[in-house]
């Protein structure tokens, strides 16, 4: 088997992998789309391995032919992808994308005519179609579609700042590399010649695609793959001490019992393999995620809980220890005043750092996300109100709607929030945990909410504890 050949499979299957993810992730278009055009990228770059299964050149043909009828869609699928992520809400370009589709449409069924691939040829492992009249037609197509998707990405790049910009540059990124393969792939029809194995460029691709769902959130995969990166690192090493075992036992016993190396590597596999795999799964969360560790927060929360005598106190003290959990510069509590029938943050000085002091900082009832967090926050994952959620929601709302959800990213904004966590007594809003965006750039997950809401519970017990103690009457009562 040629280099060539590995490099196809190869990029096929990282595609699958993304393409897998996809399906089985969130189910919205953007999630379809990736799904889709990996799914034919897969495909396309399997033509140097499975044209070299057979010498027979019509075959050979054959089997070009239906990967092309696949690889037609691509410039389509990519630009339909890049116009679902950059705005999942309005389609401004449905007719050029009609066109597209259609132009799409007519060079799949062109595929299986001679005037558009004559044959296949190869050259020191690599092969190549035999491009036919028709061919160049394609190659335009490709070149003016893509373009168009890039030209995209970089008008929005340039207009973008934040956690989308860098999601946009590692889009970009990607795609320029399939982009390039895709350029050699056709050059290889014409000269006949391959300097070097482009599918490795478009593996490229799919690797860079995973390491910026993983970084910074591109797709929303990153808790789905954490498991599978977690899960499969602990398969890999345990498989391979189960056969260092086997190899390292099997010279002592050649003459013992049969299959007891089998029976000694199963027996230390049994032993090491749930206190590794706490350790690897740790690591992973630890190093690769950067999630706290999260029973020890337990303790320390508990230990804060119990220390606690006053609600500023506990406000103080929280915020701090927040702080430290999920590596965030700016975190506070945000509570009830009676007195004042106003919610106010503590520690106070931790809100005049961002720039906004005194009465400015105080929120009323009416205040939306106030309103958000009491009578709405089923909208959100365990009732937590994340600013890139709420920026989701007003992209895919109405122009009524995406006003009311501008309002709730106003206040957040003036309290330095990527995060609300409500604090609640029974059905009434006591306050809420402010959290700032994590230093490291990456989003609230899944498993943060979860536990996060925990933690809101946990102090709304203590607080309501504190409020209705005969020996405690702070200012929240």
């Amino acid at each position: 088997m040629s280099i060539y050949s590995i490099s196809s499979i190869f990029a096929s299957l990282l595609n699958i992998v993304v393409c897998s993810i996809s399906i089985y992730s969130r189910k919205t278009k953007s999630h379809y789309a990736l799904a889709g055009i990996t799914f034919l990228i897969s495909i396309w770059t399997l033509f140097p391995f499975l044209t070299s299964l057979s010498h027979n050149p019509q075959i050979q043909l054959q089997i070009t032919q239906f990967i092309y009828f696949a690889a037609a869609q691509v410039p389509f699928s990519f630009l339909f992808l890049t116009l679902s992520i950059l705005h999942p809400q309005k389609f401004e370009k449905k007719g050029a994308l009609l066109i597209c589709f259609i132009i799409g449409i007519v060079f799949s069924f062109l595929s299986f005519n001679k005037s558009f691939i004559e044959g296949i040829g190869e050259n020191g492992g690599a092969r190549f179609v035999l491009p036919g009249p028709l061919y160049p037609g394609f190659v335009a197509y490709f070149g003016i579609i893509c373009g168009i998707a890039f030209y995209e990405l970089i008008r929005e790049y340039s207009q973008s700042s934040g956690l989308k910009r860098n999601q946009i540059k590692y889009f970009f990124a990607g795609f320029i590399f399939a982009y390039i393969g895709g350029g050699i792939h056709f050059i290889t029809a014409y000269s006949q010649q391959e300097p070097f194995p482009h599918d490795f460029l478009v593996a490229l691709f799919a690797l860079i695609l995973g390491y910026a769902i993983l970084r910074f959130k591109l797709m929303e995969f990153d808790l789905l793959i954490r498991w599978g990166l977690a899960y499969g690192v602990v398969a890999v090493i345990s498989g391979a001490f189960f056969f260092l075992v086997i190899y390292s036992t099997s010279g002592l016993f050649k003459s013992g019992i049969p299959g007891l190396p089998y029976w000694i590597g199963c027996f230390a596999l049994l032993m090491v393999y749930d206190p590794l795999k706490r350790k690897i799964i740790y690591f992973v969360d630890q190093y690769v995620f950067q999630s706290p560790d999260f029973r020890a927060i337990l303790e320390d929360i508990s230990r804060i809980l119990r220390s606690s005598e006053k609600v500023e106190t506990l406000a103080d003290q929280m915020t701090q220890k927040i702080k430290e959990i999920w590596k965030v510069d700016h975190a506070g509590v945000v509570l009830w005043d009676a007195t004042s029938s106003q919610f106010k943050p503590y520690p106070r000085e931790t809100f005049e750092k961002i720039g906004v002091q005194g009465e400015d900082v105080n929120l009323f009832h009416s205040d939306f996300l106030i309103r958000t967090l009491e009578s709405e926050r089923r909208l959100f994952h365990y009732g937590i109100v994340l600013d890139d959620e709420v920026d989701m929601y007003g992209t895919r709302s109405s122009a009524g709607e995406r006003a009311t959800f501008n309002k709730i990213l106003r206040t957040m904004k003036k309290l330095g929030a990527a995060a609300c966590v409500p604090i609640t007594i029974g059905e009434q809003l006591m306050g809420f945990i402010v959290l700032g965006p994590k230093k490291s750039g990456a989003l609230y997950n899944r498993e943060d909410k979860k536990f996060l809401s925990h933690v809101g519970k946990l102090i709304s017990e203590q607080i309501n504890h504190l409020i209705y103690s005969p020996h405690n009457k702070p200012a929240t009562a």
